[in-house]
């Protein structure tokens, strides 16, 4: 408790206010390519920036946030980046050190505490429901794709519920985190930057969150997969179960996105159509109308007559007497966009995720007909995707480290051949440093994950120290694609 005061103090008198900085540029939601300049303005729209969210002893999760225009008010109901329903705090705090006062509401310039947001994320935009057209997302954290991922699981039925319950807590508060569900075993996966993060995670369920036996598995490299080309198919879903005949055709394309390998996923329901897996969560439709309203942003298909079912759909002269697509209803949009969408979680060649891929849905070669299903949707698109996959040619990915080391002069050789010849690295520059080099060099994760630091010492006689962080993902050569795959299948440790 050396120095807090005067730096408050200087923060007071030399650090200008809100209301003495430029405006905060923030996208615009509706409106893509967009931005908005906000600026302190108590009475404009709400924009919010949670910048942490922690676990407090009685009121649970707490948001803290920071308003860069509007009220937060404890009435305010509030849309946030992460998708779901809108969701009203149950209590505003205004923070004083180590205490905090509850308050009615939080200007702009102001920094609060909310409790009761079940949703909220470090890093979302908080925006009031009721100016959705205005919504605005302000720059969020630049998170890293985690590269390492083990399982993780609790001794007892009991203690794997509050571990769950304890994982969604620290997801919010920590979004380099991630926690999935393999799909063949139903075991929950815990992903972060490194063996350490995640073993600092697990020090903390069982310190803060009270989740005494839980077991954290083999920590493996966190493999991706993509395409290399370009697929399409269209596959019919036409089986009849329970006495209900249920029957779709879906169409796609995949191709390997533009912006490399490691780029998101995207999602389109036609060319040239928006990206559903990064649009804003649309607006809820209430009442006995939601089922069958078509959303904004839906996909569309070709209605096929009853009883055309079993014609020649992929017939040009067939489909050219057709109605144009037509929007779906909103139950079977959103069934065949969760289908598309879950189909890209799972890649053919070792079950990982799929990553840099373009997913086109093909609306005029899509038909629905009085007999489609939510269930026909889903079937027709998970093996449509997983064929077009195919025929664009699946290859494996993994995560490349950006390298820098400092080593003796003297022993720069040794440390270079290891890195050429043992660990299939690229070394981009050698700097001298006085006596030392500084070694800058790219490699796979695989090839670092064991006892590099070890290595590197017997290298140096003990004088050489590295650091690292992730850079892209890549290609596995050929020649390193068997070892992946037993890898992988976690017949051979990383």
């Amino acid at each position: 408790n050396v120095g807090v005061q005067p730096l408050m103090d200087a923060v007071r008198e030399y650090l200008p206010s809100p209301l003495d900085v430029p405006p905060t540029p923030a996208a615009l939601v509706a409106q893509e390519g967009q931005s908005a300049a906000l600026r302190p303005d108590a009475t404009a729209p709400l924009a919010a920036f949670v910048f942490k969210v922690a676990a407090h002893p009685t009121r649970g999760p707490l948001c803290y946030f920071r308003v860069y225009s509007g009220t937060m008010t404890r009435a305010s109901l509030i849309n946030t980046t992460s998708p779901g329903p809108a969701e009203r705090p149950s209590k505003l705090l205004q923070l004083l050190a180590d205490e905090d006062k509850e308050v009615d509401a939080v200007p702009a310039g102001q920094i609060g505490a909310a409790a009761g947001l079940k949703r909220a994320r470090t890093g979302d935009t908080l925006c009031a429901s009721s100016n959705a057209k205005e919504a605005v997302r302000l720059p969020g954290l630049l998170l890293p794709e985690p590269v390492f991922t083990a399982s993780i699981e609790a001794d007892s039925a009991g203690q794997q519920r509050q571990l769950e319950a304890a994982l969604e807590v620290l997801v919010r508060q920590d979004p380099s985190l991630r926690v999935t569900e393999d799909a063949e075993t139903g075991q929950l996966l815990l992903s972060g930057m490194g063996k350490l993060h995640l073993e600092v995670a697990v020090e903390r369920l069982r310190r803060e969150f009270g989740v005494a036996e839980v077991t954290l598995g083999r920590v493996t490299v966190a493999y991706r997969e993509g395409v290399s080309d370009e697929g399409r198919f269209a596959a019919v879903f036409d089986r009849t179960l329970d006495g209900k005949r249920h029957w779709a055709r879906v169409a796609v394309k995949v191709r390997a996105a533009q912006a490399g390998c490691g780029a998101a996923n995207t999602l389109r329901g036609g060319a040239g159509e928006p990206d559903l897996l990064s649009a804003a969560a649309e607006p809820e439709v209430q009442g006995d109308a939601a089922e069958d309203a078509p959303p904004a942003r839906g996909l569309r298909a070709r209605l096929v007559s009853s009883g055309d079912e079993s014609a020649d759909l992929a017939s040009a002269s067939v489909a050219s007497g057709m109605p144009p697509p037509a929007p779906l209803s909103r139950a079977l949009s959103d069934a065949l966009q969760e289908a598309l969408a879950a189909a890209l979680e799972r890649g053919p060649r070792i079950g990982r995720a799929m990553l840099g891929v373009d997913l086109e849905l093909d609306p005029a070669a899509t038909f629905v007909s009085p007999l489609t299903t939510a269930v026909a949707l889903r079937g027709a698109a998970a093996a449509a995707v997983t064929a077009a996959i195919s025929d664009a040619g699946a290859v494996m990915l993994e995560p490349v480290m950006a390298l820098e080391i400092s080593t003796p002069t003297e022993e720069t050789g040794a440390v270079l051949n290891d890195l050429s010849s043992h660990r299939r690295g690229r070394v981009l520059d050698v700097v001298p440093d006085g006596r030392r080099s500084i070694v800058v060099a790219e490699a796979p994760l695989a090839e670092l994950a064991g006892d590099y630091a070890g290595t590197l010492r017997s290298l140096s006689a003990g004088e050489a120290s590295y650091s690292m962080h992730f850079k892209e993902y890549e290609v596995v050569p050929r020649e390193a694609e068997s070892r992946v795959e037993l890898e992988a299948a976690g017949l051979l440790s990383g």
